[in-house]
């Protein structure tokens, strides 16, 4: 088994170097040319003071160009830390910070928002590559070397110092106070998941996959290494494609794509403007989907209209490298109502619902999910109180991670999900349960997403709601009781409403409640 995650593209530029490995648009490299340049940059780093377990963030949009930095920085013996081009300047430096970063790899293309970033208080010293050129300067650190001085560097490959258990990546995500947290990985915990993956879906060297995940999702670490480790080519979701529009379908044709990797709420957009045409998109081959929960009814939607394709449901967190479970649906959803079950462990996890008293729940119980097994984060970056709130050791079965959702095993062994711990509150003697309500406003054509909190205010818990409008929409809060009032009961009505351009997102691409939450405290909103 592979042991590296760049190894992957050694092997396959030995077998064949020729071999498209990343596309965007007219871009492309092969998996030759990803390899000698991924070694030239590791040598620039090498050079320029870069020693094992170095953190090096990447500035880069999405493109081969990134994917080269990614392997470069292995291969180096270094731990990559991706940073979000769209991410304000003060997260991008927070981030920097945290991670203690000693280097920073940034295009040209983002001059503006690097200078405004190392203008923020408190950097590090940094090691700048600078992707970009010559006329073009970061501000007033000094760069350490440009793209024009990577080409000079040898291509042949380094000999790697680091090994299967030490960091490869940190993922960093807002938590509800308001600082970072990052989420820690091996090579052996992607590498585990990835060859499970390779299996499971069939991936080979005939596919074409989308790289549609954001690179600090921890979604992105399949779109690309599915791809690599089978010889299959990696085509990047061009910028003006990120959004489920007619561009996005077009692309999806037009690049042959055979597998989708997406969040669950692109899905449900794309069903909302009933943009899929029956049998389209006719060389995909399956969809996955992860993040928010899909409503039965939007799955129901994209299977009557592309029969040809598989539809899975990946469950998990960044902190079990990408998913802990998955559930590949094989017939037709015979009953809108009911839920898509999580399915059953990934391969080298297991996925235990437990009761209160730490032992198996019965078939039917709601518990608490966790997670075990080789895929398992070692934990959080310089955080061993959240590292061991996330990961007790339970006697008999050892180092898990407890997951915050609830969830039931059926009798047909696949587990279902429950709801999130705090997803509910009581009020007046009632339960308010947020899912439901989400259910019901998901059904709105007008939103795009929504999510609902319980936020503390004067001896009681209110519930808000924070909702993404759909574009050119003009619906209010009031349009929206409206049309909530006709599908669950007066009391679940939402006390407090608010639009956002986009809701917050955690490194595994789910909405980030308890930013949600902080955000009404902090701006002083009395919920009450």
């Amino acid at each position: 088994m592979t042991e590296m995650l760049h190894h992957w593209v050694s092997g396959e530029a030995n077998r064949r170097s020729d071999a498209t490995a990343v596309v965007l648009g007219e871009e492309r490299l092969s998996y030759g040319e990803l390899e000698i340049l991924s070694n030239q940059l590791a040598r620039a780093l090498k050079e320029r003071g870069c020693v094992r377990g170095d953190r090096v963030c990447l500035l880069l949009p999405k493109s081969p160009l990134a994917l080269v930095c990614l392997l470069g920085i292995y291969k180096a013996d270094c731990v990559y830390v991706p940073l979000d081009p769209a991410a304000p300047a003060t997260i991008l430096a927070q981030v920097i910070i945290a991670s203690e970063c000693r280097g920073l790899l940034a295009a040209a293309s983002l001059a503006p928002r690097v200078r405004e970033l190392l203008s923020q208080p408190g950097l590090p010293a940094l090691r700048i590559g600078w992707l970009g050129s010559p006329d073009q300067s970061p501000g007033p650190l000094p760069v350490a070397f440009r793209f024009s001085d990577i080409g000079t560097l040898p291509g042949i490959p380094l000999h790697g110092a680091h090994r299967a258990h030490d960091t490869a990546h940190i993922l960093f995500h807002p938590t509800a106070g308001g600082s970072l947290r990052g989420v820690t990985a091996t090579h052996a915990n992607v590498v585990s998941f990835v060859e499970w993956a390779r299996k499971y879906f069939r991936l080979n060297a005939t596919d074409r996959v989308a790289g549609h995940a954001r690179f600090n999702q921890g979604l992105s670490l399949l779109d690309i290494f599915g791809s690599f480790s089978s010889g299959a080519e990696l085509h990047l979701v061009p910028p003006d494609g990120q959004l489920p529009s007619n561009r996005l379908m077009g692309w999806i044709r037009a690049s042959g794509i055979t597998h989708w990797s997406s969040g669950s709420l692109v899905l449900s957009t794309m069903a909302k403007l009933d943009a899929v045409q029956p049998w389209d998109f006719p060389q995909l081959r399956r969809v996955l989907w992860n993040g928010e929960v899909l409503p039965t009814a939007v799955l129901s939607y994209w299977m009557k209209q592309l029969p040809h394709v598989e539809f899975t449901n990946l469950y998990g967190s960044a902190e079990a490298a990408v998913a802990g479970a998955c559930h590949t649906v094989v017939s037709f959803p015979a009953d809108e109502a009911e839920q898509i079950p999580l399915g059953r462990a990934c391969g080298g996890v297991e996925l235990l619902v437990l009761d209160h008293n730490l032992q198996p729940a019965s078939a039917g119980v709601v518990g608490d999910i966790y997670i075990r097994g080789a895929s398992l984060s070692p934990g959080y970056w310089r955080d061993s109180e959240a590292t061991a709130r996330a990961f007790p050791n339970i006697a008999g079965l050892g180092r898990v991670y407890r997951t915050g959702d609830r969830g039931l095993r059926g009798h047909d062994g696949l587990v279902y999900p429950a709801g999130r711990d705090g997803d509910s509150v009581q009020s007046g003697g009632r339960r308010i349960e947020f899912g439901r309500i989400e259910d019901a406003l998901n059904r709105v054509d007008a939103v795009s997403e929504c999510a609902v909190v319980a936020v503390p205010g004067h001896g009681t818990d209110a519930v808000c709601c924070a909702y993404v409008p759909k574009a050119d929409d003009e619906i209010t809060p009031d349009g929206l009781r409206d049309h909530l009032g006709k599908l669950v009961p007066d009391y679940m009505i939402p006390s407090r409403w608010r639009a956002w351009d986009e809701l917050p997102k955690n490194a595994a691409g789910r909405i980030d409640r308890l930013r949600l939450k902080e955000t009404w405290t902090r701006d002083g909103i009395d919920p009450a």
